[in-house]
């Protein structure tokens, strides 16, 4: 599949190589295209998309244990719940 083109169309990723390469063929400096290639390495591998879902997961998570033990410290009486 060097094209970019497999039995279902292109690879999800082709758009990202072809910005790369272009900027690649043109560029004085390869770092020049240094955006270029995070987009497509973050297509092909996408660590900061994971880091992000897990930083969101975490959040909410402790957005529920923080409400869970501010109701159980007072039920309206302040009084302490049992459970």
């Amino acid at each position: 599949m060097a094209s970019g083109y497999g039995y279902k169309g292109p690879n999800r990723c082709f758009a990202f190589w072809q910005d790369f390469l272009k900027c690649y063929n043109q560029a004085d400096k390869v770092t020049d295209c240094n955006l270029y290639r995070e987009d497509y390495f973050e297509c092909l591998h996408p660590t900061k998309e994971v880091q992000r879902v897990k930083t969101i997961i975490e959040e909410a998570d402790r957005q529920k244990k923080a409400n869970a033990q501010s109701s159980e410290k007072s039920n309206g009486l302040n009084i302490l719940s049992k459970d």
